[in-house]
């Protein structure tokens, strides 16, 4: 028990060092490209589509990894035009594997022509193994990426993609993955940037 206790700290370790090298540079450079800065964005940002996740099944004594496919679907709630909480779930099915996460974190947001985003998200994920016999865990997993959506209209865009790598644990193993995700995204709502007021002189 204590050395998993152990290899969760070292995972969650591993993922928070990774957000930092990945987040830091965006938010040192950011404010120093002048045509990155947005003063208004959209309040909310419903995804939804196609998914695929390369499997590290050979953790598990497979000969290769698996191609699943898939559905994702997320939420974010952006309390600033460049920042907000992102919830994210989706379902990857082959015919050896199924794994379901269920996720959630911080994501960052850059418009420039296109909607440029990255996001940090930790949850866990159900892992199903069918070989000679069934086996499911539950447990662990955090994802790490971002991509780009295209608008087509006021409401609409086109998350042309998103990639991510996804880390999850089942049976004893921790699995390196890499997802891809593709779909509509809907917008609604506005988010301003709140400046202060000019001061004028006596």
């Amino acid at each position: 028990m204590k050395k998993l206790k152990n290899e969760t700290h070292f995972t969650i370790l591993r993922a928070v060092i990774f957000s930092a090298l990945f987040f830091l540079p965006l938010l040192v450079w950011s404010p120093r490209v002048e045509a990155q800065q947005i003063d208004e964005g959209p309040r909310v940002q419903v995804f939804g589509g196609y998914s695929r996740v390369q499997f590290d099944s050979k953790s598990f004594g497979f000969s290769d990894n698996t191609g699943l496919n898939g559905w994702t679907a997320s939420g974010a709630y952006n309390l600033l035009p460049e920042f907000g909480i992102v919830g994210q779930i989706g379902g990857h099915y082959g015919p050896n594997l199924r794994v379901v996460e269920w996720l959630i974190g911080p994501q960052v947001r850059y418009h420039w022509k296109v909607d440029f985003f990255g996001h940090l998200m930790f949850g866990k994920a159900q892992t199903r193994v069918i070989s000679s016999a069934t086996q499911e865990d539950t447990n662990l997993a955090y994802t790490m990426g971002g991509g780009f959506d295209f608008p087509i209209s006021d409401r609409l865009s086109i998350r042309v993609i998103e990639a991510d790598y996804f880390r999850t644990r089942a049976i004893g193993t921790d699995q390196s993955n890499i997802k891809y995700s593709t779909g509509l995204v809907y917008r609604w709502g506005s988010v301003k940037r709140h400046k202060p007021p000019k001061l004028t002189a006596p």
